[in-house]
C-alpha cells in the first residue's frame, strides 16, 4: 500500500495544479510537491533515504500524466491572467 502513496498523491498534485496560468510556475509547483510527497512517502514506509528521489519522481510523473489527461480531455481549461 505504502508503494501507492507517491503516485496518488502525485495525481491529486496534477489535478489540483492543472489550472494555473503560467506553465513555469505550474512547473516549479510540481517539482517543490513531489519532493515534498517523496519526503513524506519515505517517512511513512519507513525506507532509507535514497528512495526519497524515486518516490518524488514517481509523484512528478503522476502529476504530470494526470495533469496533461484533464487538458487533453478538455475537463479543465487553464486559468487565463486578466487583462
Amino acid at each position: 500500500m505504502h508503494e501507492l502513496l507517491p503516485i496518488v498523491l502525485g495525481a491529486v498534485l496534477g489535478a489540483a495544479t492543472v489550472r494555473l496560468a503560467n506553465d513555469r510556475l505550474r512547473l516549479l509547483v510540481r517539482i517543490v510537491a513531489a519532493v515534498a510527497i517523496g519526503v513524506i512517502a519515505v517517512i511513512v514506509a519507513a525506507e532509507g533515504p535514497l528512495l526519497v528521489l524515486w518516490d518524488a519522481a514517481q509523484a512528478f510523473v503522476a502529476a504530470i500524466a494526470v495533469g496533461a489527461l484533464l487538458r487533453r480531455a478538455g475537463a479543465v481549461a487553464p486559468r487565463r491572467p486578466p487583462g
